[in-house]
């Protein structure tokens, strides 16, 4: 069965990786036809071999995601902690004043 992907996502990314312009719209033009199963593939091995290597393309695409993800969560909660630091030394050098 396909796998449920936005697929200019996936070319967005591949573009980081993949240097040759023309190859990069064949590959989003070979992508959305990918849908259109009837006129692009027609015996079902084909299909399955297709479909093992998008999923391979697809775990690599959530990879990449997840690796994204975990580095701002990562800075986030450390300007979460620099900034609270940084506002409680405003706190405590203000009372001192005073």
């Amino acid at each position: 069965y396909p796998i449920s992907i936005h697929l200019e996502i996936l070319v967005q990314i591949l573009q980081c990786r993949i240097q040759d312009v023309p190859s990069l719209h064949l590959l989003r033009f070979f992508l959305h036809e990918y849908h259109n199963w009837n006129s692009l593939i027609t015996s079902k091995k084909s299909i399955y071999v297709f479909s093992k290597e998008l999923f391979g393309s697809y775990n690599s695409y959530v990879s990449e995601c997840e690796f994204v993800f975990v580095f701002l969560r990562k800075q986030s909660s450390y300007l979460r902690l620099t900034s609270s630091g940084t506002f409680l030394e405003r706190i405590q050098f203000y009372g001192k004043m005073e």
